[in-house]
């Protein structure tokens, strides 16, 4: 099996690689998000172990999203010095396979990795890639009208609302907007439906350094990690009814408040 560490510090991933290259795992190292995500496409690993602090404050949402857009079926695990219960269990339903505080025994991640073979090996035609998946395009007058309005609003910094019963790939629709307006900026997805309000604020808007207990580190946000890209924001109507204030207005001003700090944001869209 293939893993990718991506994290921080160096010293702790090269012991951390040693280990799991011992035990019989081919494994590649990464520093940054942007060398992560380069490498995936080289790697194909089947998980990448994400090991915090990183990135000097993006948030856990923001990197589950870049992963799982960068190589689709990819299983994550995140490694943290703290790891609060329920933002455990968040992370646990935006598709994080398993969450270890450190310092911890390295049974539990060798134990979390057999798992992961196991599952890997009985999949039904075994691990889901990119090459496996490719999309039906719609003949009928209802979908050309689609396409013409997707190649209208794509070169645009437009909001764009996209609504469907679920299944019917609206975040297909999204992704297809971003390629077709420039297919080398960030495409940022995030699930609403599974963000606390608590959580939904810091990882949509990002936070100061000291701005409330617990802010130990700058945190980046969803929005400045889309800037000049673009932000798909599923199940919004899932979230806190403040927070969807917060979003109505960042929608309307194209801007951001983190706390102590305001910043512009431009061409963002993507919105559901």
């Amino acid at each position: 099996m293939k893993i990718l560490l991506a994290g921080y510090p160096h010293g702790y991933m090269r012991v951390l690689g040693s280990m799991l290259a011992e035990a019989g795992f081919e494994t590649g190292e990464a520093n940054s998000l942007a060398e992560a995500q380069s490498l995936i496409g080289n790697l194909k690993p089947d998980t990448v172990i994400c090991c915090f602090p990183w990135l000097k404050g993006v948030g856990y949402m923001t990197v589950v999203s870049a992963f799982k857009e960068a190589w689709r079926g990819i299983d994550l695990i995140i490694i943290d010095r703290h790891i609060e219960l329920h933002v455990a269990v968040d992370l646990i339903h935006a598709g994080v396979f398993s969450c270890l505080n450190y310092p911890f025994a390295t049974g539990q991640l060798l134990s979390a990795l057999t798992k992961l073979k196991e599952r890997r090996a009985s999949a039904p035609g075994g691990p889901f890639r990119p090459s496996d998946m490719d999309f039906v395009k719609g003949i009928s007058s209802v979908a050309k009208n689609m396409y013409h309005l997707i190649d209208l609003v794509a070169p645009t910094n437009f909001n764009v609302l996209i609504y469907g019963e679920t299944g019917t790939g609206k975040e297909l629709v999204a992704r297809h907007i971003a390629h077709k307006g420039s297919s080398g900026s960030p495409f940022i997805a995030v699930d609403c439906g599974c963000l606390s309000r608590e959580l939904a604020l810091s990882e949509l808007f990002g936070h100061e350094k000291g701005s409330f207990t617990g802010a130990l580190e700058r945190k980046t946000g969803a929005f400045e990690t889309a800037n000049n890209g673009t932000l798909f924001l599923d199940e919004i109507g899932n979230l806190d009814y403040e927070v969807q204030g917060f979003l109505l207005r960042a929608i309307q001003e194209r801007k951001i408040r983190r706390e102590n700090c305001f910043r512009g944001i431009s061409k963002t869209r993507g919105l559901r």
